[in-house]
């Protein structure tokens, strides 16, 4: 029988909840204004956009390929994405590729639109809304 971990003490409790509340202050105030809520919102409107999309020629490659894909459980994997589009005959040049599909530009660290969606749905930081404010067209 595996061991029940212990609870947390009161005090342990009150610094948890005291932390919880601290970072959903956090991501309050980063998404106070008008401005970075409608950067926020549309960006994410598009990536579900070109997610749902993408995720169809995926579902119908991998089908191709012999498997029998889960739809809910589609990932996107960077090495994958030339596959795909090739076998869907869509050609976007490996620069969109890269800032469509991958996380990161791996010299800069800066977000790509899959990182920066990443971000913004877990915890949207000020920083990230104002690279997002100075790479919108990029990613749109």
């Amino acid at each position: 029988m595996p061991k029940s971990k212990p609870s947390l003490s009161p005090e342990e409790q009150k610094a948890l909840a005291a932390e919880a509340v601290k970072r959903m202050d956090d991501v309050h105030r980063a998404m106070a204004s008008p401005e970075a809520r409608e950067d926020y919102l549309d960006f994410i409107i598009n990536f579900d956009i070109c997610e749902v999309g993408y995720k169809t020629l995926l579902k119908s490659y991998l089908k191709s390929q012999g498997k029998t894909p889960a739809a809910d459980n589609l990932t996107i994997n960077p090495n994958q994405v030339p596959y795909v589009l090739k076998f869907a005959d869509i050609k976007l040049n490996k620069k969109d590729v890269t800032t469509i599909f991958n996380k990161h530009d791996g010299k800069t660290r800066k977000h790509e639109a899959r990182g920066m969606r990443n971000a913004l749905s877990h915890e949207p930081t000020a920083k990230d809304l104002a690279e997002l404010a100075t790479r919108k067209q990029d990613y749109i």
